[in-house]
Order: structure tokens, then C-alpha cells, then sequence
């Protein structure tokens, strides 16, 4: 029984270090507004409540490696490529700018903690 036990635990903890997504899927907010919900398909979800620039809601693709997060939106931004690296605690979760050249997104993304909506 030890040994299935530990065999279950392994391929856990390998699907969990194979798939980091499951990570972020769900909705976060950032308590200003703004809502990101990582879909399973590599749909990030915006939504944005109370007005403010941009759109209220839009649909970005990201990536996942690791912890590093890629961000793509034909919509804004140009067209352009965002990445971020991410930190996950019991908090929540905080994205941490590799390169952006879009100002907006950046502004929306970092400096801030995103708290797992319910």
C-alpha cells in the first residue's frame, strides 16, 4: 500500500511540474476593477467593472513555460507580445514584467496582487 501510495504522489507531482496552467487557470482580481481569467484552452479573459480606459472585456491568448507567462491580443496593444514571469503564494498571485512594449498592459498586470476571484 506504501508503495501505490507513493507511485500516485510521483505522478502528481510530475503532471503538476508538466502542466504549471492548472496553476493560474480560474479567475483572479486585482481589487481595482480588473478580472483575468486563465482558461484551460490558453484563453485569458479581461474584464474590466467600473469603466476606466480600454475595452470592459476582451480576449487574450497566453503561454505557459514554467513560470514565465506569454500574452498576446491582436485587439490592442498592437498586435504585440507580452511576457511576465509569475509567483504564485497563499495570497495570490503576482506577475512580474519580462518585456512589454505595450504601457497599458503593463499597468494593468504588475505592481498589484491578483487574488484568486471566487
Amino acid at each position: 500500500m506504501k508503495t501505490t501510495t507513493k507511485s500516485l504522489l510521483s505522478v502528481a507531482i510530475a503532471l503538476l511540474a508538466a502542466f504549471p496552467a492548472w496553476a493560474l487557470e480560474g479567475p483572479y482580481t486585482n481589487g481595482m476593477g480588473l478580472t483575468l481569467a486563465f482558461m484551460p484552452d490558453n484563453l485569458l479573459r479581461v474584464t474590466r467593472q467600473g469603466g476606466g480606459p480600454g475595452p470592459a472585456s476582451m480576449e487574450l491568448s497566453y503561454e505557459l513555460d514554467g513560470n514565465r507567462v506569454t500574452i498576446t491580443s491582436s485587439r490592442v496593444c498592437n498586435g504585440e507580445t507580452g511576457v511576465y514571469t509569475f509567483e504564485e503564494n497563499d495570497e495570490g498571485v503576482t506577475l512580474t514584467l519580462v518585456s512589454d512594449d505595450c504601457s497599458g498592459r503593463v499597468a494593468d498586470l504588475t505592481d498589484v496582487l491578483w487574488t484568486k476571484a471566487p
